[in-house]
Formats: C-alpha cells, sequence, structure tokens
C-alpha cells in the first residue's frame, strides 16, 4: 500500500508538494530496502556502496535505484567547482539529505 498523498495536480501548496515527493521518495527507498533478500539482491548494492563513497545506506540505495551505475553524485554547485557542467535537461538524484528529515519517524 503505497503512501503518497494525491497526484501533484490536486496540490495547492508548495508544502503539500514537498511532502508528496518526500512520500514518493520515502516509497521508492521503501521498495529498494525491501528487494534485498538474497545475497544476490546485495551484491549490486554492495558494489554500489563501494562505488560511492562518503554516501549512507539510504542515499546509495536510492541512487542505484535512479541510476544503476552512477559513479559520482555532488550537488550541482559541487558538480560546478569541480570542472563540470550539467547537461541541459538533465535530471537529478533525490536523495534524503543528511540532516533533513528523515522517511520513517524515530521509536
Amino acid at each position: 500500500m503505497s503512501t503518497c498523498p494525491p497526484p501533484y495536480g490536486d496540490h495547492r501548496r508548495r508544502g503539500d508538494a514537498d511532502e508528496y515527493r518526500l512520500a514518493a521518495l520515502r516509497d521508492r527507498l521503501d521498495s529498494a530496502i525491501r528487494a534485498l533478500r538474497t545475497a544476490d539482491d546485495w551484491a549490486p548494492w554492495l558494489h554500489a556502496a563501494v562505488r560511492l563513497p562518503g554516501h549512507d545506506v539510504a542515499a546509495v540505495l536510492l541512487i542505484e535505484a535512479q541510476r544503476p551505475g552512477a559513479t559520482m553524485v555532488a550537488g550541482y554547485e559541487a558538480w560546478q567547482r569541480s570542472g563540470r557542467q550539467v547537461n541541459k535537461g538533465e535530471s537529478g538524484i533525490q536523495i534524503l539529505a543528511p540532516g533533513s528529515r528523515h522517511p520513517y519517524p524515530p521509536g
């Protein structure tokens, strides 16, 4: 059962759209976690964790779910500081930023 609120068209305020995106990201993370059942399921995730040092478990799962094989992940400004440019029309990878609201309530 999905925890997502109604689609974007039903939202009038920015806060509602943010909550929708957070709920969708939470569902994506939940699906990725539930898919880790066997050693064969874990292997690609472990390879991704090696490719993406410095990212937490949730971030690696979300990155791998959205861009399998990604080797570098950074914010837009960090990407520019490293001498790279984002291609026009390219969509970002959504993760739960450190210090942001956690996908599940504590406890």
